[in-house]
């Protein structure tokens, strides 16, 4: 039911053994919890059943992002004026991009990220990975 936990799960192996450093922009924090309410709600009709679910999730994000961010694996970005440039190019080469999944690849690119994980399936389509990775030199992957 919910493909972010996935990612998280993923994001707890970015620092192994000091190789990796994540980067979550605060739009996709935002896009994570929006999507998890609406989800909740949309799936989950009876209200404790919510409420415990909605809590076990904050509460796994935040150890999860806390633990990675005291250990300095992981930055939480915010969007600075340059993270917008790639936008354009990356809409040209999929007009079918929402403009969210534009912005976050758009972000990495400018952060000089080398892998996007995502479980985004147009983001994932194998065309549109090689277009950005041959342009931009970003890997576009799923978590193991």
């Amino acid at each position: 039911m919910f493909g972010f936990y996935r990612i998280l799960v993923y994001v707890r192996t970015i620092g192994y053994k000091s190789r990796n450093k994540g980067l979550l922009t605060i739009t996709l924090v935002g896009e994570i919890f929006t999507n998890l309410f609406l989800k909740i709600s949309k799936n989950v009709d009876e209200p404790m059943m919510r409420k415990i679910l909605i809590e076990k999730a904050v509460e796994f994000f935040d150890e999860v992002i806390m633990d990675l961010l005291q250990q300095e694996l992981l930055t939480i970005s915010k969007i600075k004026d340059g993270d917008y440039q790639y936008i354009p190019r990356i809409k040209e080469l999929d007009y079918a991009i929402t403009d969210d999944d534009a912005l976050h690849l758009s972000t990495a690119i400018n952060n000089k990220c080398q892998r996007f994980i995502t479980i985004n399936k147009a983001l994932l389509n194998e065309r549109f990975r090689g277009s950005i990775h041959s342009e931009f030199g970003l890997t576009i992957t799923k978590p193991n």
